[in-house]
């Protein structure tokens, strides 16, 4: 089957819908007879990061107009050139998965939407007055032509369904790569040295990651438990989204943050990114809003017990004892960094151990690939519907 990859992006810019669109595509290609190509807007990294999709076709469309709007005029025909049986959408909003729905539609092809957690309570108070006008202008029906939607959990099924949106769903967690840690030094090592112990943030600097509340969080601990304290510092590794870097800045200055205790280090990519974790002795997300995010994945494979919120729909890791459930609220947060920073060194190794066992275990791409193979076969009338995928 030729299967087509729709995406906002097709690099860096895209985040972790970069990663799990990625390799969900590159995974799918390794079945028999399954042909993935993708498209999406060019940005400025496209190129750069093209050799990342082999051995996927990619086809860049030049974009026009207001960037938020995604929308390039080729899009369509970099469709039509796919000859694909089947179109997989990755992502909403964009004027992009109009003209998706709109293609699919003229030539009466399957459409498979995932979601990449764009539907959550607080995704849809963001900017609401442009998604409501989204919603009402072409997203709502969209998701209604939709074949299926796609999430990576439960909760986000109910999101969905909560939009009255009837469509079939499927569930099927994102994957994670195997990471071994790296012995190259991180980002931060000249400006805290190597003595400190790390609390990780790596992700988007954006509200809706809860980063404003974790820099209160962490002043607080400071202030509460100054002994504790000494031998910690916060780590705060991204790209600006929306322009928060300085005011995320402007406020830890504020609140007398510093190095050592505290530093950002920018976005880190690659080699970096794989030194930021391996060094890292905790990770933290404390986000209002997910599908499933993959740097947490990634802690987990790399054995870095992470902090999250419920909002992160990874429930597993506190079931598990690989990581601990924070709330999203400063004052939460703090709780649950004044938890993580009294664990033991056996406490901690057995963490760290649960952790890589639960990201081995659960998270898999080779499972996600069989399971979305499965549903493009029930759509294509290929194979029986996948009942214990669906809700």
């Amino acid at each position: 089957m030729n299967v087509s990859f729709v995406l906002a992006s097709l690099s860096r810019n895209a985040g972790g819908l970069f990663e799990s669109g990625r390799r969900l595509g590159q995974e799918l290609h390794r079945l028999p007879d399954t042909h993935v190509s993708v498209i999406g807007l060019r940005d400025e990294f496209t190129a750069a990061d093209a050799p990342l999709w082999d051995p996927l076709t990619v086809a860049p469309c030049t974009q026009r107009g207001p960037r938020i709007l995604g929308w390039a005029p080729g899009h369509a025909r970099a469709l039509a050139r796919q000859y694909p049986d089947l179109v997989h959408q990755h992502g909403i909003w964009t004027l992009g998965s109009f003209e998706t729905t709109r293609f699919c539609r003229a030539a009466r092809l399957p459409l498979v939407v995932s979601m990449h957690g764009m539907i959550e309570p607080w995704a849809l108070e963001h900017s609401r007055w442009k998604k409501r006008a989204a919603w009402l202008a072409y997203q709502a029906d969209n998701l209604r032509y939709a074949s299926c939607i796609v999430v990576t959990s439960k909760a986000e099924a109910s999101y969905v369904r909560d939009c009255k949106i009837t469509t079939p769903i499927a569930v099927i967690p994102n994957g994670v790569d195997r990471l071994t840690k790296t012995t190259a030094a991180p980002a931060w090592q000249s400006v805290l040295g190597g003595q400190r112990r790390v609390l990780l943030f790596l992700g988007r600097l954006h509200p809706k990651k809860g980063v404003f509340e974790l820099i209160q969080a962490w002043a607080r601990f400071i202030e509460g438990d100054p002994s504790r304290a000494q031998d910690w510092s916060l780590v705060l590794t991204g790209w600006d989204d929306g322009g928060h870097h300085a005011k995320l800045r402007d406020l830890a200055h504020n609140l007398g943050l510093r190095p050592p205790s505290f530093h950002m280090t920018g976005p880190l990519f690659g080699p970096q990114r794989d030194a930021a974790l391996s060094h890292a002795h905790g990770f933290i997300l404390p986000s209002h809003g997910e599908g499933m995010p993959l740097a947490a994945l990634e802690a987990l494979a790399i054995g870095v017990p992470p902090l999250l919120t419920d909002a992160c729909n990874l429930p597993q890791v506190a079931e598990a004892g690989a990581g601990l459930r924070i709330g999203p609220t400063a004052s939460e947060i703090c709780e649950g960094i004044v938890q993580f920073s009294a664990l033991t060194r056996d406490q901690h190794n057995s963490m760290a151990q649960q952790a890589r066992r639960l990201a081995e275990g659960v998270f898999s791409w080779p499972n996600a690939a069989r399971d979305t193979s499965r549903i493009y076969a029930w759509l294509l009338g290929q194979g029986p519907r996948p009942v214990d995928l669906l809700v």
